[in-house]
């Protein structure tokens, strides 16, 4: 069973128990942590277009990160069996 993250927020991702097959998508405040090496996290890694803009990370290269808007936002929700909210 395969679960999606949304993380909210920079400090709850050491709280985040990620299976082999879950993958993690960083939302508001928590792109933040796409500057930083997440390629220590082998699972799928997402942040939302919208909140990269916001804060003005648009001209940055986001290793290990794919950016992604809001109908590829609903698309993996729906792809996921649980879809689990960390703030």
């Amino acid at each position: 069973m395969a679960n999606l993250h949304l993380l909210f927020s920079s400090n709850a991702l050491h709280r985040i128990p990620l299976a082999k097959d879950d993958a993690l998508v960083l939302l508001n405040d928590a792109v933040l942590l796409a500057l930083r090496n997440v390629a220590s996290i082998k699972n799928p890694v997402y942040a939302r277009a919208a909140d990269i803009e916001a804060r003005g990370l648009t001209n940055l290269a986001l290793a290990h990160t794919q950016v992604i808007n809001d109908e590829q936002w609903v698309a993996l929700c729906l792809q996921f069996d649980k879809t689990l909210s960390w703030i």
